[in-house]
């Protein structure tokens, strides 16, 4: 039975200290059983569904993955960034855990002004940290209509951001194109001042 990630956390007991902000996931189509995120794992939680010859593939105990990302790319130096990548078919994904809770604020907090706008959001802005810094790199985003990326972003689409208390409250995207397949959003004029602001010294594992 297939259940969505929300489901899955909240059915399931990890087995674990604490709540990692992403676990790993291995798309078994492009799995070739290679074992070489198998090799990787510090907690064993990966293993081998077997097969017929060529269609056994790996899969990850995603209730006990702690999200280090050793089966998916490791420091090419001990302080270096996160680049070389393990897995050789590239089947592996990193999956954000909705039950996360970081010891840290997120970087957009301070901005987000929203409750005081009335909105009553309870945003998840350690997500939108990461989506914030896809924006700054490329300043566009292409969202298929009525897909999940379409609602993971709606919170940058409304006017309830601002870089300083004197400023009026903006939206960090806009609609720009659109056609039958996929929706063209851009950042604004104030929404590219805020991402450069926020991102140009940033640095983070997950994205590069």
């Amino acid at each position: 039975m297939t259940i969505s990630v929300q489901e899955y956390f909240t059915k399931k007991t990890p087995v674990r200290k604490k709540e990692p902000q992403y676990v790993a996931f291995i798309n078994k189509n492009s799995c070739t059983s290679c074992n070489s995120c198998a090799s990787m794992c510090p907690v064993d939680c990966i293993y081998e569904v077997p097969g017929f010859p060529s269609e056994s593939y790996h899969q990850i105990d995603t209730a006990r993955c702690i999200g280090c990302q050793m089966c998916y790319r490791v420091p090419s130096e001990s302080t270096g960034p996160w680049t070389m990548e393990i897995c050789p078919w590239n089947a592996i994904d990193l999956i954000y855990n909705p039950n996360f809770k970081s010891d840290r604020e997120s970087l957009l907090a301070p901005y987000y002004v929203g409750e005081s706008k009335g909105e009553g959001e309870e945003l998840d802005l350690h997500k939108l940290e990461e989506l914030g810094y896809q924006l700054y790199l490329n300043r566009r985003v292409h969202i298929r209509p009525e897909s999940v990326l379409e609602e993971n972003y709606a919170p940058f689409l409304k006017p309830t951001w601002s870089l300083r208390e004197e400023d009026e409250p903006f939206a960090i995207l806009v609609k720009s194109e659109t056609d039958d397949f996929q929706e063209i959003y851009e950042t604004t004029a104030e929404g590219s001042e805020f991402v450069d602001f926020l991102y140009h010294d940033y640095e983070h594992m997950f994205l590069d």
